[in-house]
């Protein structure tokens, strides 16, 4: 197993190191802005887990209005793409990344811009009849993450190129209630010895990222990067991990409108998938922008500078509208502890119910859907985790028993990086 490295420390932006002094702030606590400025921050990208941009796989749906869309495209194939192996350091690997890239251009309050972009770019070549299934492409979207468009080709070993047609993709529905679908991708024409790659534009409402983006991925990666695009109104802080020592690689420039920051790293080992071993995400290279706070005219908005502020913006803007839609809670709750005097004995019947009673979702992550209400939790009789937290505290505060909300890491999202407020 390799080493493992501590994340780095989140580093300031160079907007948030200026010697100038800020200007009067009107209010911090984004629970007082108005109503319209915080309908258009939104919720966070991937607000219940991860963006999984590893290797046949991204998010997706449709939009109309959108930011600045990034205009980088794939490399042209070259001898040595045709001419790539597997690594001597993994010689039964099956596929092998050649090039993947994705252009990050966070949404401009400033100029107006309706939503983030995220470009997606990926090139891999199969290896093996056992990595034919690198043909075969899953796309797990919602309302949050909107596609725009979606193209892909197969190139055979003798230069023929295979279109990716319309009818190869097949949507089902993920989940009813949270208004989210699944696409599965058949690339035409793949055999041992072509190479697959696709483009993807992709939109979000928000300008908060809150989970890393990672480099590597379960076959071999000689080469990949990501890049931010950042307005000058957005403040920010940057991490990552190299558990590998494969040499990740960070420029930064700054230009009139924001600043660029780019990630890089070539020749990524594979992650390792072994029977009881550490999480993807332990192991994985990876880098990630966190958003540490939006100014909006003369209002400082502050996100994740801190555990404090990012506790506190979740609390008032994903919890806050579904703790006061909890019709039916109090009743239920009088129903529950009717006979019961002890608080113990309260706050035990009410764990029990939640726990028994309303069944599980798998849904990771402590932000809440879009329109989330306790009362629907109650009366469909299930929940992420989240919202079963969030409907026992109202209970438990409905039955007179004090209680307070505590985040806890899944092992299998891997070790938090607690020096990173997201």
């Amino acid at each position: 197993q390799p080493s493992y490295k501590a994340p780095l420390v989140i580093e300031p932006s160079a907007a948030t190191m200026s010697d100038e002094p800020d200007p009067p702030l009107k209010d911090k606590n984004p629970i007082n802005t108005p109503n319209a400025m915080l309908a258009a921050i939104g919720t966070a990208m991937d607000a219940h887990g991860r963006p999984p941009n590893r290797c046949g796989s991204c998010f997706a749906s449709a939009a109309f209005f959108c930011a600045r869309p990034a205009s980088a495209q794939l490399p042209p194939l070259s001898a040595a793409d045709w001419a790539a192996t597997a690594p001597a350091s993994d010689p039964r690997a099956t596929m092998i990344v050649l090039f993947r890239r994705a252009e990050v251009q966070l949404r401009d309050f400033g100029r107006q811009e309706a939503s983030s972009s995220l470009r997606l770019e990926q090139r891999i070549k199969i290896l093996t009849a056992e990595g034919l299934h690198g043909g075969e492409l899953e796309i797990a979207h919602s309302r949050s993450l909107r596609l725009k468009s979606l193209t892909g080709r197969t190139v055979l070993p003798g230069g023929t190129v295979v279109p990716l047609p319309g009818d190869a993709k097949f949507e089902s529905r993920r989940s009813q209630r949270r208004k989210s679908w699944v696409t599965a991708v058949a690339f035409p024409g793949v055999a041992v010895g072509s190479i697959v790659e696709y483009e993807a534009q992709l939109y979000f409402d928000s300008p908060l990222l809150l989970e890393p983006w990672y480099l590597s991925d379960d076959v071999p990666v000689l080469h990949s990067e990501v890049a931010f695009e950042v307005p000058n109104n957005i403040q920010f802080g940057t991490w990552g991990r190299d558990p590998f020592a494969a040499g990740v690689k960070v420029d930064r420039s700054q230009g009139p409108r924001g600043f660029r920051v780019r990630a890089w790293a070539d020749n990524l080992p594979a992650v390792p998938d072994e029977p009881f071993g550490p999480p993807f995400a332990d192991v994985a290279s990876q880098f990630g922008l966190i958003t540490t706070a939006i100014r909006l005219q003369d209002t400082l908005i502050r996100i994740a500078d801190s555990w404090a502020s990012s506790c506190e913006w979740v609390d008032d803007n994903s919890y806050y509208d579904a703790r006061h839609a909890n019709r039916g809670v109090p009743q239920r709750t009088r129903e529950l502890v009717a006979k019961l005097t002890e608080p113990r004995q309260r706050a035990e019947a009410l764990y029990r119910f939640v726990r028994d009673e309303i069944d599980n979702e798998d849904d990771p992550g402590v932000m809440l859907e879009e329109e989330a209400k306790l009362a629907e939790v109650l009366a469909q009789g299930r929940g992420d985790s989240a919202e079963k937290a969030l409907l026992l505290q109202d209970m438990l505060d409905a039955a007179g028993v004090r209680a307070r909300l505590v985040w806890a890491n899944e092992r299998s999202t891997g070790i938090p990086a607690m020096d990173v407020p997201s």
